[in-house]
């Protein structure tokens, strides 16, 4: 259980729906109940908290949601997010901008694909490297050898 019956919590009004009778609301979180800032450079995980028509809201921390946009989320163009993602997926992702204490966290998955495919890359052209090491040589050197000169 997060409260307790009588406490006192700062909230914020998402919504009132005045036909149904509802008021959504947000607890806002209080100083020192917030995640560490992330640092711009970082991979970090996060769970998706909401899919909109520019881009997904990741959860990272306590408090600290960041934006995949679209251009970012390594997915074609003009593709619908909602096929890709769902709320409550874990996705990876790194962190290009932070503004306002934390407040605005701007993420990218694409850059954390293109780093995993960079490091496939050069790994597969090491092992090549080390492949050609003892290889026989070239067609043309193996018909010179077949032929004697």
């Amino acid at each position: 259980q997060v409260l307790k019956e009588g406490q006192e919590i700062t909230v914020e009004v998402l919504e009132i729906d005045q036909q149904q009778r509802r008021i959504a609301l947000a607890r806002v979180p209080q100083e020192g109940e917030f995640g560490e800032i992330p640092v711009v450079g970082a991979t970090v995980e996060g769970i998706v908290d909401g899919i909109a028509n520019f881009g997904v809201f990741v959860r990272l921390g306590p408090g600290r949601k960041g934006l995949v946009p679209n251009p970012e989320l390594g997915i074609d163009r003009g593709a619908d997010p909602r096929r890709f993602f769902k709320p409550g997926d874990t996705v990876k992702v790194k962190v290009l901008d932070v503004q306002e204490n934390g407040k605005r966290i701007r993420l990218s998955r694409k850059a954390v694909l293109e780093e995993q495919e960079r490091g496939q890359v050069e790994g597969y052209l090491a092992q090549a490297g080390q492949d050609q090491q003892v290889s026989l040589g070239t067609l043309g050197d193996i018909l010179r050898k077949k032929l004697g000169k």
